[in-house]
């Protein structure tokens, strides 16, 4: 196994004291077990391992890095508990456990998401959480059409799509009552945002076939995959997702359950 420990963190002030802290703790471990750190964006040496420090924004930021180098990645949260920064600073024992040589790895899917303006490429992008499709705010109500293993779906006319992968599941589609998907299925959740019609339900569907989506004569809307800088997009142009070779190795907390965690940030399967 490399040794490298890169420590991802966010610069943007948030958090600055416990993110300090947290990334002291994580230094010091490392050192104790003999692997050397940097802090992103030097990545000067051999990687054997991301540890993200922050929140889940964070996280979904480093995870990019993590697929790219094809590394495990782990989140310690400087805050409140995460859904993807699980591990928190007052588990050194846990830490010691996410650096040591043979951690254990949880595989994840990601998304290849691709926007074809006729045959040129315009963006090509990975998706760990989600892509979301939205008309512009004086704009119309968008018309999708959807093509998922080259069968055609019903039209969905609403004020934007959003396409999640089973870790996404819990961020943005929860909140549009999508439903929730163990975090190792492959598998994506086709979810409207504000529907014309409440019989446009999200679908699962198998993450291993092509989806195609494509904007109506006349319509323009922006697509932003991760929260990241939005990219617009106009008539016939065709976003088209998949599942990805490469899968996230993502470092899970050996303490909790993915169950635990939706009952403690949901208050999952309680009665009070």
């Amino acid at each position: 196994m490399s040794r490298g420990v890169l420590l991802f963190v966010r610069g943007d002030g948030k958090r600055s004291d416990e993110i300090a802290r947290a990334v002291a703790l994580v230094r010091d471990i490392a050192t104790e077990l003999g692997r050397p750190v940097l802090i992103s964006p030097d990545k000067t040496f051999d990687l054997g391992l991301i540890v993200a420090v922050g929140g889940d924004g964070t996280f979904l930021d480093a995870s990019h890095e993590a697929l790219s180098l094809d590394v495990p990645i782990a989140g310690v949260n400087a805050g409140s508990l995460g859904f993807l920064t699980e591990i928190t600073p007052d588990e050194p024992d846990e830490l010691r456990r996410v650096l040591g040589p043979s951690p254990l790895i949880q595989w994840r899917i990601a998304l290849s998401v691709t926007v074809l303006r006729g045959e040129e490429k315009v963006l090509t992008a990975a998706a760990v959480n989600e892509l979301l499709v939205m008309r512009h705010p004086d704009g119309t109500m968008l018309d999708f059409a959807i093509r998922y293993a080259a069968m055609n779906l019903p039209h969905y006319k609403a004020d934007g799509l959003i396409v999640a992968t089973p870790t996404g599941s819990t961020a943005y589609n929860l909140s549009l009552n999508g439903p929730i998907l163990f975090p190792t299925e492959h598998a994506m959740v086709v979810n409207a945002v504000a529907p014309h019609a409440l019989t446009q339900r999200p679908l699962v569907l198998p993450s291993a076939s092509e989806l195609e989506i494509s904007l109506g004569e006349g319509e323009t809307a922006t697509l932003s995959v991760d929260g990241g800088r939005p990219v617009a997009l106009g008539p016939g142009d065709r976003i088209v997702a998949r599942e990805m070779h490469r899968m996230l190795k993502f470092v899970p907390s050996s303490r909790r359950t993915f169950f635990d965690v939706l009952a403690r940030k949901l208050h999952f399967g309680r009665r009070d």
